[in-house]
């Protein structure tokens, strides 16, 4: 309905998915229903950034939750899959949703929120925390 107002494209500079889903075909499927809705408007110009992706490295209570192994995976399919979408899809960014681990007063936003963090509570490194650090050349 937004591209329908008169002059917006010339103003819309980029979308920004937050997908979120158990497993990344799903969270392709999200992605791909904007994307859509891009093409049809004919917005070559736009650009995204996939400003929230996530899981958790708790273990049940959520499908969110993956697990420790889970996550790290999940993070290497996700960055993978979007690196590869760079070119055709115009992204420019994406942003893990959390560096660190919190069980304090913010815990209570969702479900797997509390271990989505790429490093513990206390700072130590997850697997999350190497995969993200190897895949975007950090140390």
């Amino acid at each position: 309905k937004l591209y329908r107002v008169r002059g917006v494209k010339k103003d819309f500079d980029a979308i920004a998915p937050h997908p979120y889903a158990k497993k990344l075909k799903l969270v392709r499927a999200q992605v791909e229903l904007l994307v859509d809705e891009v093409r049809k408007a004919r917005d070559r110009g736009v650009d995204m950034w996939v400003t929230e992706i996530g899981w958790g490295s708790a273990r049940g209570s959520t499908p969110l939750n993956r697990g420790r192994a889970g996550q790290a995976r999940s993070l290497k399919q996700a960055f993978r899959f979007f690196l590869g979408k760079r070119g055709s899809w115009n992204v420019k960014g994406l942003f893990w949703y959390s560096w660190r681990d919190e069980f304090g007063a913010g815990a209570s936003l969702c479900n797997w929120c509390p271990s989505s963090g790429l490093v513990e509570e206390n700072y130590a490194k997850k697997p999350s925390y190497r995969a993200f650090v190897k895949f975007t050349g950090g140390r």
